[in-house]
Order: structure tokens, then C-alpha cells, then sequence
């Protein structure tokens, strides 16, 4: 059966973002692109209702935004640019980590591996065990092999070993 994107809407913030019923429940059924869309509408249609639990859980819009990006992202490389605008729209005042975990993300997206690696450095600064740390880092190995943003930040991928190199017949 079919799930109706009005069903979502219906839901408090916080049930919609971090519950299973809410777009987590499409993204387990691949529909990345529906879910994404679905959290536009439901940011524009309960904007009132996301600031307001913002107000309480500060961070919380900034995460919201920051999934849409993600999703359409995962949607595959010719949504990478529809991505960004909710990636830069995710970044928070006075936070920098998270920014450079925001920022290290469209660097992917936009294939700058330099980029990447400076923004992996400074978050690997202030705590390196951290979850973002290790999605950089995955992010980083998935940039050098050519592989999607969905492949990488899962981490579903093996690394190419390196083929030995062919002694010069005498």
C-alpha cells in the first residue's frame, strides 16, 4: 500500500523527524526522493510547529533541513545540486563543528576533495572518535573511488586493493 505524503504532515516535528513513522519510513523503503519532498512540505506546511520545538530543542530545524539534504543526495548525483540549498540552509550560529560536517558534505557533492579533507581535519580536531568524523572519513574514501554520496555515507563499499605493479621483463 501506497503511502499518503498527508499522512506525514499530520505528525508533531519530532515524530516526523526521529520516529518510524515519519519520513524514516520511506527512506527504509528506498524512496529517498519522496522523502525528501515530503520534508519540504512538511517544513513549509508546519513551519510554526518545527520553530516552535526548535525554540525548546535548539538544533532541531537545522537537523530537519539537514535530512532533506541528505535524502535528496542519496537520491542519487543528479540531485546533488538540489541538495546544497538544504545542506547551507542546515548550517547553525556558533557551531562550528557541525558546520564543517555540513560543509565537509557538499564538499563531496561537489567533488572537492581538498575541501573535504580540510573540513575532516578540523572536525577530527575536537573530537575524532566522533560519528561525523567517521562519516567524513567514509565520505573521503567514497570521493577518491568515484562512488555515490548513498554508497559512501553507508559505507557499503569495499575498498579497491591495489593491484601489484608488473616487474619490467629483462
Amino acid at each position: 500500500m501506497e503511502s499518503s505524503p498527508s499522512k506525514y504532515l499530520l505528525l508533531d516535528p519530532y515524530d516526523f523527524d526521529q520516529g518510524d513513522s515519519g519520513w524514516r519510513e520511506l527512506d527504509e523503503k528506498k524512496q529517498f526522493l519522496k522523502a525528501a519532498q515530503v520534508i519540504e512540505q512538511y517544513l513549509e506546511l508546519n513551519r510554526g510547529k518545527v520553530e516552535e520545538y526548535d525554540k525548546e530543542n535548539p538544533g532541531f530545524a537545522s537537523i530537519m533541513v539537514f535530512h532533506a539534504g541528505q535524502l535528496y543526495a542519496t537520491a542519487g548525483p543528479k540531485y546533488y545540486k538540489t541538495a546544497e540549498p538544504f545542506f547551507e540552509l542546515s548550517l547553525r550560529d556558533h557551531d562550528e563543528p557541525w558546520n564543517q560536517y555540513v560543509k565537509g558534505t557538499v564538499a563531496f557533492l561537489n567533488n572537492d576533495l581538498e575541501a573535504l579533507n580540510r573540513y575532516l581535519v578540523a572536525l577530527r580536531q575536537g573530537d575524532p572518535k566522533h560519528v561525523r568524523v567517521q562519516v567524513l572519513e567514509r565520505l573521503v574514501k567514497g570521493l577518491r573511488q568515484g562512488i555515490t554520496y548513498e554508497k559512501a555515507y553507508d559505507g557499503k563499499f569495499m575498498l579497491q586493493p591495489r593491484r601489484p605493479r608488473r616487474l619490467a621483463s629483462s
